[in-house]
């Protein structure tokens, strides 16, 4: 059926011009990027989301690829024309196409090119058509056509003018396979790739724009028309708009013509107006999502979503709301606790003196607690009492010389009301006005100040305060947690669900008790103080915190066990600070209201649509560790399934890797698995790279998935085939010789032992002993080589980073090392003096390498003899081994202990880092081969040792991890006998 203009339309938007001008600090939430966050500049010009979901914005100061939380900039220093970038569209091969002020620039496998062709022209139009063909609108009203690079001349879209017929690209956004085209004769026809079709000949000057649902529309300056039956129908009047996008007949954006500073949207019936005020709106995209971004001269803005309609955060008048109340007039009150009343129409705020109430004096404070009562009547707490609104007038319901009331609870089967009183307790009136001051007060110091008030299902009365619960049964106060009811904590605010079962919010989160066990709920998301509940329009338990609210599903809760909670934050909507307690209402529509310090916040919960669509997850690149120990990228570009080879030193790999999601893009979570390393997919995190460190030479795969903010996991998955090369000792020819030489080594030496027995059984001790002192000798040549070669790398950065007095001081305790080294290298030990001295200026030297990446403190028991002997390197190598795998992925905050202790004749070393621990770093799942080349040296060096000693040197590695089982850190702890004898 064609939608008419009619008198019904135009008669809405007079009256829509004449209200919308009183709304004052009314609006969605939004999220605004700008140089700050990362856009080259905050001049935009267009918008164009690509095959891989990337979000691409064109500003005058260059182009930014987004991936919903990083900017990836080009500009001339990147090989761009000119930072004047107007347009981009991507072909099907993933080419794209960049349009500047100046020039047309090719961006292909991450490359920047020029068209020469276009060189110094002033584009006015770009776009891509079905077989790859780029058309270009010059400054000269010439349109262009190019493929490969080179100008078309014989196109068949140039012989269908007539002669002097000028050609113009048309006003569509995405080609969806064809492309429109305007004449001077006010002709329209599309090109499809193959042929040529005549759409219309008009009167009026249309432009022609493709939707995203493939129809096809026509924009005038005051009429939005549909392309059907062969001829543009009108669907809306629009006189005072300008047409900015086009989703759908009944999808689109509009601006206001003149100054372009408000957003109106169409939805097929009326068009309603978004009371934000932007910085003039150059343009409007809806991602694939459905996400709205909006261009202005003042950077990007995203609609985060319609379900938080936020009040009074940009008037300049944030009164500190603490209560908001709707009569049935559908007007709405803001009682402020500082500025007294408003009343808010639907379009606009005015102030409403209630001054008769507080004629003998006092402030007009309103607290929040207040309630719209059974009969309609709206119930403010407030200072000296309760003021009833009765939808006429303003008055006191009950009033107090002294009083100031902070909760009101109406008990609606038994038609009572119970007051909480900073002075006098707990107030209960009657449906006869009848006051009763309950015992509540000598609770006090079991509750604080009470909070919260209801009856439960069994018709006690429950009041609350950050201190305590007490209950009243059968007349008598009884303070909680006691034999009957086993609740230990105190509560803020306090609900009863459907059921009867009872929620309360406290310092510490949220709680669930249902008359037998006490539960905490959604420690994971609900963590901190909970100060507002309610039941929100969707049937959920609406839970207010001081970090956001969140959303349970009681449904799943109540039938499946399932704590599923949606959580709003700054980041996805829930916008402004912290939420006033127990200020939580329901409008007459079941919208939820809350008031927070800067604004208050309508929660629509129909429009909190949950995102159907997972991530789009890719591998950004890979990365190797370098010499001074910085990770360096090896690979870009990766595409799927490609392979990446490395060498036997360059083991220490690090994956960086994104899910796009642009409704919630920090809210996207992972799992990785290195197939062929781990044992199965890692545990759901938010870190978006994962390293592994000295991995074995063999063949590995790096797979990756990704789940949106609602829970949705991406269908495919990401991966990367990687190769870590054998060492050359480790090659299958070198192993072989090796093996050859020892059989015939073995051969020689049975055959010339074979002659005689009782000689070889007579020196078989000695043997061992003169065996094991070579094996010790070549282990220990390995362990001075091993440090020093770090050591060099260490000056080699402080020279080349750091001034004069800190490269002198860093080379004398080099020296000072390497001096250590040279004169004990014929020792295998040396006294717990020197290997602590040797450790402190290795550490020194770290510290200054890595500036607040870590700390270090030593503590020896004052019992031990600095004199005592122990083996040479052995606190040293556990120590570079913890800095290299624990502390530095933390990239701060690293604490190293290292402690000396005497038990039970043992000498006790212990080195303790806070690291990511060995699951994370990749240390524990080969040990044999990833805990490094030193520790490796030293397990060696005590299997020998312990053959010839009773009492047995032994190393432990522990784990550490918190209370809920994630990676805290490693303790490696070292037993020396006392009477352990090194000589072999």
């Amino acid at each position: 059926m064609v939608r008419q203009p009619s008198f019904f339309i135009i008669l809405s938007l007079v009256t829509f011009f004449i209200n919308c001008s009183k709304v004052t600090g009314q609006e969605y939430s939004w999220m605004h990027y700008s140089v700050s966050q990362g856009l080259p500049q905050s001049q935009i010009f267009n918008f164009y989301q690509d095959s891989k979901g990337y979000l691409w914005i064109c500003t005058k100061g260059g182009l930014s690829r987004f991936d919903g939380i990083e900017f990836e900039n080009y500009s001339i220093k990147d090989g761009l024309d000119a930072d004047f970038v107007i347009y981009l569209y991507e072909d099907s091969s993933g080419v794209f196409y960049i349009g500047t002020r100046y020039g047309v620039n090719i961006l292909k496998d991450g490359k920047l090119s020029s068209i020469p062709i276009f060189k110094g022209q002033y584009l006015t139009g770009m776009q891509i058509d079905s077989q790859n063909g780029l058309w270009v609108q010059g400054g000269n009203k010439d349109l262009l056509n190019v493929v490969d690079g080179k100008k078309v001349v014989d196109h068949p879209v140039y012989n269908f003018l007539n002669e002097g017929e000028k050609l113009y690209l048309g006003g569509s956004r995405r080609s969806l396979g064809k492309l429109l085209f305007n004449t001077s004769e006010k002709r329209t026809f599309s090109w499809n790739g193959k042929s040529i079709s005549l759409i219309e000949k008009r009167r009026q000057n249309l432009i022609p724009s493709l939707g995203n649902d493939g129809k096809l529309y026509g924009i005038t300056s005051d009429s939005i028309f549909v392309y059907e039956k062969k001829v543009f129908n009108p669907i809306v009047y629009i006189k005072g708009f300008n047409v900015k996008y086009i989703n759908s007949g009944d999808d689109i954006y509009l601006v206001d013509q003149g100054s372009q500073s408000y957003i109106s949207h169409y939805d097929g019936k009326n068009i309603t107006k978004y009371h934000k005020k932007f910085s003039h709106i150059t343009t409007i995209f809806a991602d694939d999502e459905s996400n709205l971004w909006v261009g202005t001269e003042a950077g990007v803005w995203r609609l985060i979503t319609k379900g938080f309609q936020n009040y009074l955060a940009n008037s300049g008048d944030n009164f500190y709301t603490w209560t908001v109340l709707q009569d049935n007039n559908d007007n709405y009150w803001f009682g402020s606790f500082l500025y007294g009343l408003k009343k808010f129409d639907g379009l606009d705020f005015t102030d409403y003196p209630v001054d008769h109430l507080f004629k003998f004096g006092g402030f007009q404070y309103f607290y929040s607690g207040g309630i719209k009562a059974k009969n309609g009547d709206l119930l403010f707490s407030a200072y000296r009492g309760v003021i009833k609104y009765d939808g006429n007038k303003f008055d006191w319901y009950y009033y107090g010389k002294r009083e100031t009331i902070v909760y009101i609870h109406e008990d609606r089967e038994n038609d009572k009301l119970y007051f909480s009183s900073a002075r006098n307790g707990i107030i209960e009136i009657d449906q006869n006005k009848k006051i009763k001051y309950l015992d509540g007060r000598g609770k006090k110091e079991n509750t604080g100040l009470v909070t919260s008030i209801l009856k439960d299902k069994y018709e006690r009365l429950w009041i609350s305060g950050n201190l305590g619960i007490s209950i009243q049964e059968d007349g008598n106060w009884r303070n909680l947690p006691d034999d009957k009811d086993s609740v230990d904590i105190g509560a803020i605010c306090m609900l009863k669900d459907f059921r009867g079962n009872l929620w309360l919010g406290s310092n510490d989160g949220l709680y669930y008790y249902n008359y037998n066990k006490l539960r905490r709920i959604g420690a994971e998301i609900i963590d901190g103080q909970v100060g507002v509940l309610n039941i929100a329009k969707s049937g959920e338990l609406l839970i207010g915190s001081i970090k956001g609210i969140g959303l349970l599903n009681l449904e799943k809760f109540y039938t499946s066990d399932e704590e599923s909670v949606r959580f709003f934050n700054n980041q996805n909507g829930f916008l402004g600070t912290d939420i006033k307690h127990n200020s939580s209402s329901k409008d007459n529509d079941e919208n939820s209201w809350i008031c927070r310090s800067d604004r208050v916040v309508k929660i629509d919960t129909d429009e909190l649509l949950s995102n159907p669509n997972p991530p789009r997850v890719y591998i950004k690149s890979v990365s190797t560790m370098s010499d001074n120990m910085e990770w360096k990228s090896a690979l870009n570009m990766i595409n799927n399934n490609d392979t990446c080879s490395f060498g036997p030193l360059e083991n220490d790999i690090r994956f960086d890797y994104h899910g796009i999601s642009l409704s919630a893009p920090t809210g996207v979570v992972y799992q990785t698995m290195l197939k062929g390393y781990d044992n199965g997919w890692s545990a759901i995190s938010k870190e978006r790279y994962r390293t592994y460190t000295n991995l074995p030479q063999g063949n590995y795969t790096f797979k990756i998935k990704a789940a949106n903010y609602d829970g949705i996991w991406t269908d495919t998955i990401a991966s990367i085939n990687l190769i870590i090369k054998p060492a050359w000792h480790e090659l299958l020819s070198v192993k072989l010789g090796g093996l050859a030489v020892v059989i015939f080594l073995a051969a020689g030496i049975g055959y010339l032992f074979s002659d005689n027995k009782k000689r070889k059984l007579a020196n078989t001790q000695q043997n061992e002993k003169r065996i094991a002192k070579i094996q010790f000798n070549a282990l220990k040549g390995l362990i001075d080589p091993h440090f020093t070669f770090n050591a060099i790398n260490s000056i080699a950065t402080m020279v080349y980073k750091e001034n004069r007095d800190e490269a002198y001081h860093y080379f004398t305790k080099f020296s000072k090392l390497i001096r250590t080294a040279f004169e004990n290298s014929d020792r295998t030990t040396r006294t717990i003096k020197e290997e602590l001295s040797f450790v402190t200026d290795y550490l020194d030297i770290e510290i200054m390498r890595f500036k607040d990446r870590f700390i270090y403190s030593i503590d020896m028991d004052k019992k031990i003899n600095t004199d005592w002997y122990i083996p040479k390197m052995i606190i040293q190598i556990y120590v570079e081994n913890a800095i290299k795998h624990g502390l530095l992925p933390l990239q701060n905050g690293g604490n190293l202990e290292i402690s000396l202790k005497l038990k039970n004749e043992n000498l006790v070393i212990e080195i303790m880092d806070n690291g990511v621990g060995r699951k994370i770093s990749g240390l524990e799942k080969n040990k044999d081969t990833s805990l490094g080349r030193g520790t490796k040296i030293f397990d060696s060096y005590f299997e020998l040792l312990n053959k010839f000693n009773t009492d047995k040197i032994n190393v432990n590695i522990i784990d550490i991890e918190d209370e809920v089982g994630n990676a805290n850190g490693t303790r490696v702890i070292i037993n020396i006998p006392l009477n352990f004898k090194f000589n072999l």
